[in-house]
């Protein structure tokens, strides 16, 4: 008798005509190793070839289901997370996060927060002064609501109105600080309504090749600038 196995199983038998084998029991023990492997595409749920290459083979064959992966979990495994339910977040995704509490070593929150409008005394932090490269002209752009300190380079002509081109919404002790420095020749300065004089005259020129540095602090009650130093 000519092997069959894997496509079918051999049913070997003892007594004439069949296979070689020493003895009845022998003849059982390869029938029943044949019948645990299963021929090819078996479907004998029982044999090793249906538990695994048959998809619908379950517990623990091809296919586990979440009662037997939850089952292997407790008894075998420990320290498993519990997976959510709804879609994963992403470490670079942009995701809105709803019911959500950040906790973590990483998110380590300041014990106080300056606000918009409290009454705070901040203590070492340092304050970067705004400096804006103004366009040299005889009436200078300035915004005091985005300037610290306008700088003026190669002024070209006198300056006959630093209030022409002024705009801002000041408030009481603001500072304001012009930087002018001339082409070579000593250029005339005149500053108009805006500005005024205190025990600090106003400059009238420019001196040639130096920077001149005047600073000025907001008057609510004049709304003027008044000039508190030059140099």
């Amino acid at each position: 008798m000519a092997n069959v196995f894997p496509t079918s199983l051999n049913n070997y038998i003892t007594g004439a005509g069949s296979p070689t084998l020493l003895s009845a029991g022998h003849a059982a023990e390869h029938n029943a190793i044949e019948a645990k492997i299963g021929i090819d595409s078996s479907a004998v749920v029982t044999s090793l070839d249906y538990k695994l290459k048959n998809a619908a083979s379950i517990d623990p064959g091809h296919h586990h289901t979440n009662g037997s992966v939850d089952s292997l979990a407790s008894s075998k495994v420990t320290g498993l997370p519990t997976f959510p339910a709804g879609t994963i977040v992403g470490t670079t995704d942009s995701q809105a996060l709803t019911n959500k509490d950040l906790t973590g070593a990483g998110n380590t929150f300041p014990t106080s927060l300056v606000t918009l409008t409290g009454t705070q005394i901040l203590t070492n932090k340092r304050r970067t002064r705004r400096l804006v490269t103004t366009t040299q002209s005889a009436t200078p752009t300035i915004n005091t609501d985005n300037t610290d300190i306008a700088k003026i380079t190669g002024l070209a002509q006198a300056i006959t109105s630093f209030t022409t081109n002024l705009s801002g919404t000041p408030n009481d002790g603001d500072l304001l600080e012009i930087r002018v420095t001339d082409n070579g020749t000593a250029r005339g300065l005149t500053f108009g309504a805006s500005f005024q004089a205190t025990t600090v005259a106003l400059p009238t020129t420019t001196v040639i090749n130096t920077e001149l540095k005047m600073l000025f602090e907001w008057n609510s009650v004049a709304s003027k600038w008044d000039c508190v130093a030059t140099a």
